[in-house]
């Protein structure tokens, strides 16, 4: 994803293991502009469940430089996450890259 770091829009990707934890999926589902990028749920759990995933990882580009999640970040990673329980998917993280710097939502405890 060291690519994702330098681009100038924002883009949504969502990379899915199997069981054995596994990559077996790994797709640019959005682009937006530089500031922001829509997110359709039912288009990232649609893929996920086609390619067989177990669990998942979802990953967004911040292209201004700053790795600290919005609030609509955390409302959109809570709404994927209750989403993936119901399915039972597991949102292993959801990473948010800017620059040479990353943000976990699983390393800052935000996906309990």
């Amino acid at each position: 994803m060291v690519d994702l770091a330098k681009a100038d829009q924002e883009s949504f990707w969502s990379i899915g293991f199997n069981s054995q934890n596994q990559e077996i999926y790994n797709e640019c589902l959005f682009i937006g502009g530089t500031s922001g990028c829509s997110v359709d749920n039912k288009i990232l759990f649609k893929r996920l469940l086609i390619a067989g995933a177990s669990k998942f990882i979802i990953v967004h580009n911040h292209p201004g430089g700053k790795c600290k999640p919005s609030k609509e970040d955390i409302k959109l990673t809570n709404k994927i996450k209750a989403g993936s329980e119901l399915l039972d998917l597991e949102l292993l993280d959801h990473i948010i890259i800017s620059h040479d710097l990353y943000y976990s939502f699983k390393k800052e405890n935000l996906l309990n």
